[in-house]
C-alpha cells in the first residue's frame, strides 16, 4: 500500500511539472541579454541589466538575428594601446575587455583565484566593441575592416541567444 502511494504522488508531481512547463513563454517573448547589454550592467552581482535589450522582429534592423552596433572581438596576441589607434577605420564609440572584467571580478576570491589568473593572462585580447552608428550594416562593415587584419582571431556580430525551452 505505502508503495502504491509513493507511486502515485510522483505521478502527481510529474503532471504537475508538465503542466507547468507547457505554460512557458515563447522564444520571442524572453527578454535577450547580449553582450553589449553586459557592458551596461552595473557592479552588483545581479544576473541582467535592469532593462534588457529584447529582440523585436517588426524592427528591420533585428532580422539578422544579432544587436546592432555591437562587435564581438578577439584578437591573437594582446595589445597595449587602445583598439581606437589599432583600428582608426573603426568607428568605436566605447569598448571593453572581457578578460579584464572577469579577472578584476574573480582576483580577491580565494576559491577563484585559479581560473582568475586564466583570464589575466587573456587581458588585451577579447574585446565587446560598441560602434558609433548602432546598425546591423555598421557592424557588418566593421567587420570586415577588423578581418582584413592578421592580427585579429574572431570577429563576429553578437548574436541574439535565447534559453532553450
Amino acid at each position: 500500500m505505502k508503495e502504491v502511494a509513493i507511486s502515485l504522488f510522483l505521478i502527481i508531481i510529474i503532471m504537475l511539472t508538465a503542466s507547468c512547463s507547457s505554460e512557458q513563454l515563447t522564444a520571442t517573448d524572453r527578454p535577450v541579454e547580449t553582450a553589449g547589454d553586459i557592458s551596461k550592467r552595473d557592479s552588483s552581482n545581479t544576473p541582467f541589466p535592469e532593462e534588457p535589450t529584447v529582440f523585436d522582429e517588426n524592427t528591420n534592423d533585428n532580422q539578422n538575428g544579432f544587436a546592432p552596433g555591437i562587435i564581438l572581438l578577439g584578437l591573437k596576441e594582446p595589445i597595449d594601446s587602445s583598439l581606437e589607434e589599432f583600428f582608426p577605420d573603426l568607428n568605436i564609440a566605447e569598448y571593453y575587455d572581457v578578460d579584464e572584467r572577469v579577472y578584476n571580478r574573480f582576483k580577491d576570491n580565494p576559491t577563484l583565484k585559479e581560473q582568475a589568473e586564466e583570464y589575466r593572462s587573456r587581458i588585451g585580447t577579447n574585446f565587446v566593441i560598441t560602434l558609433t552608428e548602432e546598425t546591423s550594416d555598421a557592424v557588418l562593415r566593421g567587420i570586415e575592416i577588423l578581418r582584413e587584419s592578421p592580427k585579429v582571431a574572431y570577429a563576429q556580430p553578437d548574436y541574439y541567444a535565447y534559453p532553450s525551452d
